[in-house]
């Protein structure tokens, strides 16, 4: 019961910075929010649905993307706008739109000073859809290649499972091994904290199961089986979490289909679908 209650308080937390989130719009100085913690356990999906319930504009939008693709679903986002109105980008995951240092340079722009999402290279038209093709010319100077895209009516409240390295953790990296490659990563990795409020919700996995467990126990109406076996697939989860390939929120869901599937044979499924 004190993991459940540790990981529900951990949930809870993450409820309140993204509705403090809505509360941001118009600090010049942090308007944006940056959350990370570890995989799986639904940051995306209690955002959204924090902001939602303050009834607040949002698009969510993946950050796993291509930096090209990105740029063309905040086109869209910003097309699709009223004027004067303020929307919330949620992006889910950032794996490759903070991949690279040109890719971060970028995104600087974007959260801070020009506030314009800016692609200079030639746009390969024939992977936008019609809908893209019709509005891109909006975003287009004559002569010019690639599109920009105004941002300022942009607030973006980022989940992800991608650590930002703290002023203290660059120091130390620049004092060890100098002006490199990586270094100079770790600082434009920086610089996006710096234009952030950001919120770490990493915790051990006792608590990462307790988080999964109080939801599935307490938050979770549709789930495919009872209380019972709901305790029996936390429980299962519990003993053999560091022999499991993954979880979350998602594997307890497969777990409870396997049992459904399975019937009496479910613990022989589980061990093969979800022990390494």
């Amino acid at each position: 019961m004190a993991n459940i209650e540790a990981g529900k308080s951990k949930r809870n937390g993450l409820i309140r910075a993204a509705r403090k989130s809505v509360n941001l719009v118009g600090d010049e100085l942090h308007p944006h929010t940056y959350l990370f913690s570890n995989p799986g356990l639904g940051k995306t999906y209690n955002v959204t649905k924090s902001i939602k319930e303050s009834g607040k504009t949002y698009r969510v939008i993946s950050g796993s993307i291509s930096m090209f693709a990105f740029g063309i679903d905040l086109m869209v986002a910003h097309f699709e706008k009223k004027e004067g109105e303020k929307i919330f980008i949620i992006v889910d995951d950032c794996d490759q739109i903070l991949d690279s240092v040109d890719n971060l340079n970028i995104m600087k722009n974007v959260l801070s000073g020009s506030k314009v999402f800016q692609r200079t290279m030639a746009t390969p038209t024939h992977l936008l859809n019609e809908y893209q093709r019709i509005i891109l010319p909006n975003y287009q100077r004559q002569g010019e290649m690639g599109y920009s895209v105004p941002c300022e009516d942009f607030v973006f409240v980022f989940c992800s499972n991608y650590k930002l390295p703290t002023d203290n953790e660059v120091k130390d990296a620049i004092e060890k091994k100098g002006a490199t490659k990586s270094t100079n990563k770790l600082m434009s990795l920086n610089a996006i904290r710096s234009r952030c409020v950001t919120k770490d919700f990493t915790m051990p996995w006792e608590i990462e199961w307790g988080w999964i467990a109080e939801v599935i126990l307490n938050d979770y109406p549709d789930f495919k089986v009872d209380h019972e076996s709901k305790v029996i697939i936390l429980d299962w989860m519990y003993n053999n979490w560091i022999y499991m390939t993954e979880h979350s929120v998602r594997t307890a869901e497969k777990m409870a289909q396997v049992m459904v599937d399975e019937g009496d044979e479910y613990r022989d499924a589980w061990e093969s679908d979800f022990l390494i």
